[in-house]
């Protein structure tokens, strides 16, 4: 995957990420139809700190924003959004 890299101050620093649009229908008496996103973004600093050196690092996404149904996966079963609501076909 392709990053963008740079220095800032003493910090030597990397970015990238992905949005993805999805639109999933399927059909049958257990399907259904959904719009959707997929995606990503993880930054890295690194710098020099006595003798050695420090680096953070973070990851974000959207996926949570698109509620506790998830997606439509026909025949799936035994996991929960929330450690609590099974999703079944999700």
């Amino acid at each position: 995957m392709e990053a963008i890299h740079g220095l800032v101050g003493g910090w030597s620093t990397m970015l990238h990420g992905y949005v993805f649009s999805i639109y999933n229908h399927q059909g049958g008496r257990r399907g259904d139809s959904k719009a959707f996103s997929e995606s990503m973004l993880m930054g890295m600093a690194q710098r020099p700190l006595i003798g050695g050196q420090v680096t953070l690092r973070g990851m974000i996404s959207l996926d949570p924003l698109m509620g506790k149904d998830g997606y439509p996966l026909l025949l799936q079963t035994g996991e929960t959004a929330n450690g609590r609501t099974p999703l079944i076909d999700r």
